[in-house]
């Protein structure tokens, strides 16, 4: 198990916060993915040489790996359900496929790729455009066709 001493940023985000200064603190380690934004996943899981098929691929696989079929998250007295990609990976990291498919989509827009998500017969699908088709890429259903 590692250890991860925060004290010093601890002080320093207390010294921040009295003077109101600290704004979306994150902490990280040398082994685990800085879940904060899209963009910031993305980052992480793609190299600069990948095709968009594999960058397409990979923020799927994230998906697989890191979000759960579940009943939606709903914040506290309101009717809507969470679907912010920040929210639905880091507070909950589970969701049915209408919330799974807008975060799935965030990625493969962070990673500059084109969208598109339809609903048929009750299921929300996610499809992102790489060399010139579309391609659908469940991440709810675990399906790639």
């Amino acid at each position: 198990m590692k250890k991860v001493i925060i004290s010093g940023c601890m002080a320093a985000l207390a010294a921040g916060m009295a003077a109101g200064q600290v704004v979306n603190p994150r902490v990280t380690t040398d082994s685990s993915l800085d879940c904060s934004s899209a963009e910031a996943v993305v980052k992480q899981i793609t190299k600069p040489d990948m095709t968009d098929e594999q960058k397409a691929v990979a923020c799927w696989r994230f998906m697989l790996d890191h979000f759960y079929h579940w009943y939606p998250p709903r914040e506290e007295n309101l009717p809507v359900d969470v679907r912010d990609f920040a929210k639905a990976i880091n507070s909950y990291g589970f969701g049915p496929c209408f919330v799974n498919a807008p975060v799935l989509t965030a990625l493969w827009e962070a990673a500059g790729m084109e969208t598109r998500s339809y609903t048929i017969t009750g299921h929300s699908i996610p499809e992102v455009k790489y060399g010139g088709a579309w391609h659908m890429l469940d991440g709810d259903a675990r399906a790639w066709h």
